[in-house]
């Protein structure tokens, strides 16, 4: 224990972080509204990353990409359009916050994932039949073996993915999972989207997504785990779009189809769940349809599916599921009001969500949201903000608060984001959550409290402190769950250097520490990082982001005592090409010798060329 402790004060005393554990996580995490990596969409992150590597060209994009894009609310995409065709291109982000419905503030969030260039005239697209964009992504994993009870595993994926301007575009990935021989690929998704030169009309087949409403009645993929923000409250929904996942897990597969009338959209979709598997039994139909409307101060939605078995192996003809939808989003002098209603025809219940962001001040911002999940309401596939893991047997309200103050504080960063911020930052969030039916015997209900805070210091242009404190309070299983976690922050361009102390009491007590040192331009970029963690109960296990290459989120659970390492690097070796590697080392050398685990190594190569 005298070792941890003195590596702790070594490394909270003598060594600083670069904000938001790195320039590719801080903008996700602030435009999520999560506090934690491991709180976000994995899909999500991947998507916002890619934004960050092609942005959104507003000035130029049409109406279906605004909305696909799940970047902008309904009236946000109205506004713009509007103020495009009465003004033209828009020339500066402070011109982009005097639209309505863009407040600055949403605008900071929003600006490392658009771009303002164009060339071209209002709402006309850039890339007119033309190829905007082809990426093949490489990947080989490897964990060698690093003690005689283990054997090697291997890994590999590929991922190809193009673009031919708003005419067609084309996702193809195969992945094999870690196992000890290569073998063939274990999974895959392959995704075509096509729309005639010049309509409002999208086809899809293969692999694709379907997120309309705030998610309660149909919405693939996982759901955000906390509400931590205002931000984190409503959801975007970004309609029907290819799936870029390399297994296609969480994606639907089957064909999909658009027509927009102006402003009034009709999405339907026939999904064949179970269908990778070839086994008939295991395969059924699923038809969707959404209606939606878009107006000058919100959108309007219906959202009906049905779910039938028994079609394919010739059984008798079920419905399992079934699920109609109505969800509204409406924005007036910058209160955004948003709400879903959904029912279960077969579970025979109704759910509902509705909840409000506000301003309160120039720098201070409210949200409330209300929720009702029955018992009864199987949610199957919902993807609507809960306090715990499943829209249903919840009821709750969660409460919201979002401040900047001070003076504004110019930083030494090498990128456009976050060059000025203010000088105070913080965001508390409170969840009340009532489950009907007890998670434990011997009780008629159960209850669930979730606090959270998250403050930020900027001391100087190149000095930042965070602290963050999160409570979780259960009337079942361990009562209480509070995790603390504190960083030191100092960049510098090109070089950034990290420490972070994480301790968590629920079971026992856990802790983690560790240090990080990095250098990036535009070339390259170079990352090390050591670190401790002593967790001797899994209920006090300690997740933390680690750095990874393009569609790898990697947040593993600190569990044991140990040591761990980590490098990474990439090089743009050439216009259009550029290598990952990454490395990791995890010894549980501080562990008693009879329960000691064995030690854990990864190796990592991307290759990554777009043209």
């Amino acid at each position: 224990m005298r070792r941890l402790i003195t590596f702790v004060l070594f490394s909270t005393t003598f060594c600083y972080a670069m904000a938001q554990n790195g320039l590719a996580v801080g903008p996700v995490l602030d435009f999520l509204g999560c506090i934690d990596i491991s709180d976000a969409d994995a899909s999500e992150v991947e998507r916002l990353h890619d934004f960050m590597d092609e942005p959104l060209r507003i000035n130029s994009a049409e109406f279906r990409e605004l909305k696909q894009s799940g970047l902008l609310n309904p009236y946000q995409i109205v506004s713009l359009e509007d103020y495009r065709n009465s003004h033209g291109d828009v020339l500066s982000l402070m011109e982009l916050s005097s639209i309505d419905g863009f407040s600055e503030g949403f605008v900071k969030k929003l600006a490392p994932f658009i771009s303002l260039d164009s060339g071209t005239l209002p709402g006309k697209s850039l890339q007119d039949g033309k190829v905007s964009r082809q990426e093949l992504n490489l990947r080989a994993f490897v964990k060698p073996s690093v003690s005689e009870d283990t054997d090697s595993q291997f890994s590999y994926g590929a991922r190809f993915q193009a673009e031919y301007g708003n005419t067609f575009s084309v996702r193809v990935a195969v992945n094999r999972p870690y196992t000890s021989e290569i073998g063939i690929p274990g999974s895959h998704a392959l995704g075509l989207a096509w729309s005639p030169h010049r309509t409002a009309f999208k086809l899809i087949v293969g692999d694709f997504n379907a997120r309309f409403g705030q998610g309660l009645a149909l919405w693939n993929g996982m759901s955000i785990g906390g509400l931590s923000s205002p931000s984190a409250f409503a959801r975007r929904p970004s309609g029907l779009s290819l799936s870029s996942s390399y297994t296609g897990n969480t994606s639907f597969t089957g064909v999909a189809a658009e027509y927009a009338f102006g402003h009034f959209s009709v999405s339907t979709m026939v999904a064949v769940p179970g269908i990778k598997a070839l086994d008939a039994s295991d395969m059924r139909l699923l038809p969707a349809v959404n209606m939606t409307l878009l107006t000058g101060f919100g959108q309007f939605g219906i959202s009906h599916y049905a779910e039938f078995s028994g079609v394919f192996d010739n059984a008798v003809l079920r419905i399992p599921d079934m699920k109609t939808s109505a969800d509204m989003t409406c924005c007036f002098r910058g209160v955004d009001v948003f709400a879903e209603a959904s029912v279960d025809w077969v579970g025979k219940a109704l759910a509902s969500v509705a909840g409000l962001t506000f301003p309160a001040g120039e720098a201070l911002r409210l949200a409330a949201l209300v929720r009702y999940y029955p018992y009864g309401y199987v949610p199957s596939l919902s993807g609507a903000v809960s306090g715990t893991s499943r829209c249903s047997n919840e009821h709750g309200i969660a409460v919201a608060a979002e401040f900047a103050g001070g003076q504004w504080m110019k930083l030494n960063c090498f990128d456009e984001y976050g060059a000025n911020v203010r000088r105070v930052n913080g965001k508390a969030a409170l969840d009340f959550t009532f489950l009907p039916v007890a998670k434990a015997d011997g009780y008629n209900h159960s209850l669930q409290i979730k606090a959270s805070t998250d403050w930020q210091w900027t001391v100087s242009s190149s000095f930042q402190v965070k602290a963050r404190i999160t409570e979780r309070i259960r009337s079942w299983g361990l009562p209480f769950r509070t995790d603390f976690r504190a960083d030191l922050i100092w960049f510098s361009s090109p070089f950034n250097a990290t420490a972070r102390i994480n301790l968590l009491k629920s079971d026992g007590l856990g802790c983690m520490s560790y240090i990080e040192g990095g250098f990036k331009d535009s070339k390259c970029s170079a990352y090390g990082r050591v670190g401790v963690f002593m967790v001797d109960d899994w209920d006090d296990r300690i997740y933390v982001y680690e750095r990874d290459g393009p569609g790898c989120f990697n947040v593993p659970a600190l569990y044991g005592r140990g040591l761990w390492i980590s490098l990474s690097a990439s090089v743009r070796t050439s216009r259009s090409e550029r290598l990952y590697l990454r490395g990791s080392l995890t010894s549980y050398a501080l562990m008693d010798i009879e329960r000691r685990k064995p030690g854990k190594a990864e190796l990592k190569l991307q290759y990554v060329v777009k043209f």
